[in-house]
């Protein structure tokens, strides 16, 4: 299998304390703690849509709309165009995953960008069965400087990829449609995903210590109940790690003040 994406949305979300919870648990823990983040990116890229097989519940892959890659304490997600509804399928994806991730002790950091990316699968001939897959392009890259630079938990959305959203959401009002003009202003703009809590502009924390205005994803608003400052400090404790440096708790105060702001 060979896709290669030349223009799409790429979102790229990493674990917060992945190296200590590499060495402060073993092998048999981190499987565990791997299967639990599974179940989180499945059940966001399922937007929790759940069937009874086996007597228990399970996500409904056959709704998945979103490509998605995990490797290691990375997770990338992409979708196969740029048109409107792929850009909030995955604004509303990772936002599902960032607070789930969240509420099950896996704080995520992450940036959406738009650009190429390609992936190769083939199955090697040999003795075993053996699975070969690559995915590389700049779009990981961007991605992954950007979200480098944060210093919180939390998800970027980057200018380029808001100037491709509301192009391509300019261009839908062009189409015969059965709907006017404002109706689907009301329902599609920028400024009502905002008013629907999916994305706001926010003072981004950076680790050089300035503060960046940017679109950002409004993970806080999918909890229920709405998760408090020692939510999220248990949240980044959780499974041995720890907080005894000054810039992980830097980046615990700064998810605590992004998550009072957005009450």
């Amino acid at each position: 299998m060979m896709k290669d994406f030349d223009v799409t949305y790429v979102g790229l979300l990493d674990i917060l304390g992945f190296k200590e919870l590499a060495l402060r648990n073993n092998h048999q823990e981190l499987i565990k703690i791997y299967d639990l983040f599974d179940k989180v990116v499945k059940r966001g890229l399922t937007l929790f849509k759940e069937s009874f097989q086996n007597d228990e519940f399970k996500p409904r892959v056959d709704s998945i709309k979103i490509n998605s890659l995990t490797i290691s304490d990375s997770l990338i997600l992409w979708t196969e165009n740029t048109k409107f509804h792929h850009f909030i399928n995955l604004v509303v994806t990772i936002r599902a995953i960032l607070s789930e991730a969240m509420r099950c002790g896996i704080p995520l950091r992450g940036t959406i960008v738009v650009g190429p990316i390609s992936v190769r699968e083939e199955k090697l001939n040999s003795n075993t069965e053996n699975i070969k897959l690559t995915c590389f392009g700049k779009s990981i890259v961007d991605a992954y400087t950007l979200s480098e630079k944060q210093n919180w938990s939390g998800c970027i959305i980057t200018k380029e990829c808001i100037e491709r959203y509301q192009m391509s959401f300019e261009e839908l009002k062009l189409r015969p449609s059965k709907y006017t003009n404002d109706q689907i202003d009301k329902s599609l703009s920028l400024s009502s995903l905002e008013n629907k809590k999916l994305l706001r502009k926010y003072l981004v924390p950076l680790k050089d210590g300035k503060l960046a205005e940017e679109y950002v994803i409004n993970w806080v608003n999918e909890l229920n109940p709405k998760m408090e400052e020692l939510s999220i400090r248990n949240s980044f404790v959780k499974y041995n790690k720890s907080v005894d440096d000054w810039r992980v708790e830097m980046k615990i105060r700064n998810t605590i003040a992004f998550a009072n702001d957005c009450t």
